[in-house]
């Protein structure tokens, strides 16, 4: 199989069959400050596994695919290469060519990729940080001060009202919070925003490569109308 990924590279399989843009099975980002304000803790969750069923249930039918050519002998592999050299020398050679091309564009964009990831990552955690921090602030000093009410049986009315008081207060501020960090203009979006970027960066490349298992599967007599590539949607799957 290693052999012939050096001179194959794309082949005329057919145009594949329409399929949904898997980014739009991403609910829309939450902008609430509560669960049930905008659904997306609900709706999170399904899609999730909705993702990951389509993905084991497609990898599963790639499987079945690539144990046509893993069952096939390999005097067989080398007589259906050969023919094909043959025929399409030409193709052959800018096969060869393309390969190489993503083979180095591989060797850039996988420790390129790993550095953006680690950044991410950095910046994920230093927003969540400045995030509890700003809370803190905001929340911390009337929590303390509900800290210092008395509690219990037998409270007295006036600190019933107070609690109630600081706790209206301490909603009030939280939601002012949440309201600026969570909206479309604020930190968390931009950040998923670049973490959506970051997924969407490797994508062509790695398509690539799947392109180019297809095609050799095409190519020795194995047919892959229902083989397709699940890059994209680990993606998308990694992202929600």
């Amino acid at each position: 199989m290693n052999g012939l990924a050096v001179f194959l590279s794309t082949v005329a399989i057919g145009a594949p069959p329409a399929v949904q843009n898997p980014w739009t099975k991403v609910p829309a980002l939450p902008t609430g400050c509560y669960a049930e304000q905008d659904g997306f803790a609900k709706t999170i969750g399904p899609a999730l596994e909705a993702m990951s069923v389509e993905i084991d249930r497609q990898e599963q039918t790639n499987r079945e695919v690539s144990n046509s050519l893993d069952n096939m002998d390999d005097a067989e592999k080398q007589s259906r290469m050969q023919s094909f050299l043959m025929k399409n020398l030409q193709e052959a050679m800018k096969m060869m060519q393309e390969t190489q091309a993503v083979g180095a564009m591989a060797q850039e964009a996988v420790p390129k990729g790993e550095e953006n990831r680690q950044k991410l990552e950095g910046q994920h955690k230093d927003l969540l940080a400045r995030y509890d921090a700003a809370l803190d602030k905001a929340v911390g000093p009337l929590f303390a001060k509900k800290r210092t009410l008395p509690d219990g049986e037998g409270t007295p009315e006036w600190a019933v009202a107070e609690w109630r008081s600081l706790n209206k207060k301490a909603n009030a501020e939280y939601e002012r919070l949440c309201g600026e960090w969570w909206r479309e203009s604020g930190p968390f979006h931009a950040w998923l925003k670049s973490d959506r970027g970051y997924l969407e960066e490797d994508l062509p490349w790695k398509e690539k490569l799947e392109d180019e298992l297809k095609a050799q599967l095409a190519l020795l007599g194995i047919p892959t109308a229902s083989y397709r590539s699940t890059v994209t949607l680990n993606a998308v799957r990694e992202y929600m």
